[in-house]
């Protein structure tokens, strides 16, 4: 409950779920999804699953593939999309495929380097920071860290240490089992 009301003052921050397979973390979530719905936030829900040749990213892309179908959760993306420089939107096309209708193509160099791990990050970090305003604070769930490539927890613990110097309107409730490989705090 702490959670979403500091989200919703523009103190947003990161609560990392961790216990064995059944403890209730997935039941918690649920609860935490029914009241941020009540309060009027924008809930983002993505799901990391086991999976051989999954991209780092693929838990976002699911996400994004699951909010898109939301009208309401559509028109916030497509309008944080537009407020996006174009190298930060360049990246997104190329990271997901759902997102690529939805993004002006432009001349910017699409080469590996141009996709490098910190302009990966970068670019996720500043479409969640605009989807996350005063008027539509926003809770982020990452179910099943372990299945998610350590970049992941590389991006959270980034996006830690910004919320700490920036106003944040976004509340990020991550799960993950004991044994998890991603590691969000050091």
């Amino acid at each position: 409950s702490q959670l979403l009301s500091d989200a919703k003052s523009g103190y947003g921050r990161l609560i990392d779920l961790q216990g064995s397979a059944g403890s209730g973390k997935s039941r918690l979530v649920e609860e935490v999804i029914q009241v941020a719905a009540i309060r009027g936030l924008m809930v983002l829900h993505g799901e990391a699953i086991e999976a051989i040749d999954q991209g780092s990213f693929a838990i976002f892309e699911r996400l994004f593939e699951s909010a898109l179908r939301d009208q309401h959760a559509r028109q916030s993306i497509l309008h944080a999309i537009e407020s996006l420089d174009p190298h930060s939107t360049s990246v997104l096309s190329h990271l997901f495929r759902c997102l690529q209708p939805f993004i002006k193509t432009s001349t910017i160099d699409r080469g590996p380097e141009s996709f490098g791990e910190n302009r990966c990050i970068e670019a996720i970090l500043k479409l969640m920071q605009s989807l996350a305003t005063s008027t539509q604070p926003v809770l982020l769930v990452l179910e099943n860290l372990q299945w998610t490539a350590p970049i992941i927890g590389r991006m959270l613990r980034r996006w830690q240490a910004y919320s700490k110097t920036a106003n944040q309107y976004l509340a990020i409730v991550t799960t993950s089992q004991f044994d998890s490989t991603c590691k969000i705090h050091d």
